[in-house]
């Protein structure tokens, strides 16, 4: 499923960095630990 058109998704992708690996770990630690918590 697209969510941004893609003539903008285009340009994001020629213009924006990709996601460092020190943001991807923030990113999944705060999915796992904040948004499913585990069940006690």
């Amino acid at each position: 499923m697209e969510i941004l058109p893609p003539d903008l998704q285009s340009y994001l992708d020629n213009h924006c960095d990709p996601e460092p690996a020190a943001l991807q770990t923030i990113n999944r630690e705060t999915y796992l630990k904040v948004l499913k918590p585990p069940k006690e």
